[in-house]
């Protein structure tokens, strides 16, 4: 928090209220005809009549519906309202009340400058408050251009969050979600390859940026998406309370994601689709070079990199040992990358369904991803095992399904969240 958001939504709130109301009672005391602006209905009746109707009526309907707009807990409409239909809302009647409001003054105001008997009659300050009020609702009414490019509610609900504190005694700044300190996250493929992760895949290292960095854009997603939803307060932050802001997700998720129950017929059908996956006692003897993604890595010139010496091994594999002594970040490259004889189990899940489950020998085509970054993989041999029934793996396949179902939910509801 900057000294100047400390002053302006900290401090002056609380001085200018002070002002008005020890002002207020100070001239009611010592001036109590003072409170009003002479009439000028008696020197020209012409233009009032429209004028002030529209005037007042606008204000009166500004002033309400900022009061119990601002004022109204986001608990008490959660259930008839979203947070971007209320803004929705209160653009349009906002925007009609306030241009009815601002032609009202600007009429008086015209009325007040151009009639001479009127203008001998007025004192500087009718003129002041006058222009005074036409620059507060010309300012207003442009806000509404700015509020129609952040039509997801979360800027309102920061207005709101801030306006409640104000009357409650606990004011600090405006938190304002499309700052930074509370980005959107600039990447939807980044925040979807973060949900892959949560959902029991690994992100794709060859994406923006190291796991971490993918997490923490999906928490802020969900974190925003938290706080429109009112289940934790706009300036709450993950550097603030992670345990808050975390539980905070967690119930989001419970709350809105509805992964469809895999079938037993849906279930039967992967089987027999991959029923390679499910074998039993099968390994493979190979040898890798690892391409390490850690934090600060150029992630392309990585990749460009790997690629190269793939084509190179995939034209020549007799230098594959040679390559991972003098390229790999793995411990093994020493021996030439060799993993030994390895199960699917052994394997991180990524790496084993890359490599298992097929019968090609030699360099890989592609390069395998996991979590640990970019392999360039041969297979020297492969022992077969056996295919179990699907009554044995059937509880394997149910998870497996509903992981997949899970993914799915998930992208979803991220990309409406982000979007």
């Amino acid at each position: 928090m900057t000294y100047l958001d400390t002053l302006l939504f900290g401090y002056y709130p609380y001085v200018a209220l002070s002002v008005f109301l020890l002002a207020s009672l100070v001239r009611f005391d010592r001036e109590q005809y003072s409170w009003k602006t002479d009439s000028s209905q008696l020197l020209r009746a012409g233009q009032l009549r429209w004028a002030s109707n529209l005037f007042h009526i606008g204000v009166l309907f500004l002033f309400f519906g900022h009061f119990f707009g601002l004022l109204t807990p986001h608990a008490v409409y959660e259930h008839f309202v979203t947070p971007a239909d209320k803004q929705l809302g209160a653009m349009i009647s906002g925007g009609i009340a306030g241009l009815a409001a601002f032609i009202g003054i600007t009429m008086l105001l015209h009325r007040r400058l151009t009639d001479p008997r009127i203008l001998a009659n007025s004192r500087s300050a009718d003129i002041f408050i006058a222009v005074l009020l036409w620059l507060q609702l010309f300012l207003g009414l442009i806000s509404i251009a700015v509020s129609a490019q952040h039509l997801d509610g979360s800027l309102m609900m920061a207005f709101g969050e801030w306006a409640q504190r104000i009357v409650t005694f606990r004011a600090g700044r405006l938190c304002d979600p499309l700052l930074p300190g509370g980005a959107q996250p600039a990447h939807l493929g980044r925040a979807v390859r973060a949900v892959a992760g949560k959902a029991g895949t690994e992100p794709d290292p060859s994406a923006d940026g190291p796991a971490s960095e993918l997490e923490a854009e999906l928490l802020e997603a969900l974190r925003l998406q938290a706080v429109a939803l009112g289940l934790l307060p706009v300036c709450l932050t993950t550097e603030d309370d992670p345990a808050a802001v975390r539980a905070a997700v967690e119930r989001l998720l419970a709350d809105e994601l509805r992964p469809a129950v895999p079938s037993e017929d849906e279930c039967r059908r992967y089987y027999e689709a991959h029923r390679a996956e499910f074998v039993i006692g099968a390994r493979v003897r190979a040898r890798h070079i690892l391409f390490g993604v850690t934090p600060g890595v150029p992630v392309d010139a990585l990749r460009s990199k790997a690629e190269q010496v793939l084509h190179q091994l995939r034209a020549d594999p007799t230098g594959f040992g040679g390559q991972a002594r003098e390229l790999s970040n793995c411990p093994g490259g020493a021996s030439g990358g060799a993993l030994g004889r390895l199960a699917a189990t052994e394997c991180a899940p990524e790496f084993a369904e890359a490599i298992f489950g097929r019968d090609e020998l030699g360099v890989l085509p592609r390069l395998v991803l996991s979590r640990h970054g970019l392999h360039i993989v041969e297979v020297l041999e492969r022992a077969p095992g056996e295919i179990p029934g699907y009554g044995e793996v059937r509880e394997r396949v149910a998870a497996i399904m509903a992981r997949r179902a899970y993914l799915n939910e998930a992208r979803r509801y991220l990309t409406s969240v982000v979007r």
